[in-house]
């Protein structure tokens, strides 16, 4: 009997002889990282609310189209890139602690010492060489088409958040760049589909962990609104499963960086041209 291809090791026979009375069962083998995860998602939530107040720049008062601009980026962006920093942050703090504790446990539980080639960290978030990238470039397509398409409804929205990107200055759309495209995606795959992940996968089928995962991921946007949910949703499947199929973290990293870098880049593509 071998171990799935997403499980951090293989069992062995001894590791299965000797270990099957003490192992946790199916159901609650999970229930301390789940605990875990809504417990720092909840505290980071609040903390980000906390820190982020003193930054947020007064609401502008719009009397014409310009103001009207202003007051979109002071009221969307400016806003969405601060809290998303101390999220951020916060996410990849926690995700790197966890997965350090959570690979040492493996370590231990698996008598290989394989920490000497890894590293408790890299065990603790499942990061491995990639595998099926035949699948992973098809998926990567798929949602730099879907990023596109929804980035275009959102862009006729002036309230929206890629909106206010196209509206912001220079400065600015830096920012949401450097914070939205590309911190964001890693931190919160290194906290969800990472250590979570990994951590489920001891005790739970890899679609169980998918659907877990997804869901803890998507609460964590429950303040944008249910549709934002609905349009993540698939986006949060999609995640899971390819960080199954590939056995590595890196698959939904690359995936959530393509999600967000299309969705930022394409009102100013679409609008070049001539779409938007």
């Amino acid at each position: 009997m071998s171990a799935q291809p997403d499980s951090p090791f293989p069992a062995t026979p001894s590791a299965r002889s000797s270990g099957d009375r003490s192992q946790p069962t199916w159901a609650t083998g999970a229930i301390a990282p789940i605990v875990l995860a809504i417990v720092w998602s909840t505290g980071i939530g609040g903390l980000t609310y906390l820190l982020a107040r003193p930054f947020l720049p007064p609401i502008p008062q719009a009397r014409d189209a310009t103001e009207a601009s202003d007051a979109v980026v002071a009221t969307v962006l400016i806003p969405g890139v601060i809290h998303s920093l101390i999220a951020s942050v916060s996410f990849l703090i926690v995700a790197i602690l966890m997965a350090w504790f959570s690979g040492r446990h493996i370590d231990r539980k698996s008598g290989r010492a394989a920490s000497r080639q890894r590293g408790f960290i890299r065990i603790g978030l499942g990061d491995r060489p990639l595998g099926a990238p035949g699948l992973l470039l098809g998926a990567i397509l798929l949602i730099i088409v879907y990023a596109v398409f929804l980035s275009d409804l959102q862009f006729r929205n002036v309230d929206d958040f890629f909106g206010a990107v196209f509206r912001a200055g220079t400065g600015w759309r830096l920012a949401a760049f450097l914070v939205f495209g590309l911190l964001a995606p890693v931190a919160e795959e290194m906290m969800f589909r990472g250590w979570l992940w990994t951590s489920l996968r001891q005790s739970w089928p890899g679609f169980a962990c998918t659907l877990v995962t997804g869901l803890l991921w998507l609460l964590t946007h429950a303040s944008e609104g249910p549709i934002k949910i609905a349009i993540l949703a698939p986006v949060a499947l999609l995640l899971g499963l390819m960080r199954q199929q590939s056995a590595s973290l890196r698959a939904p990293i690359l995936l959530h960086l393509a999600l967000n870098c299309a969705g930022l880049t394409a009102p100013f593509v679409l609008r070049a041209l001539g779409v938007a």
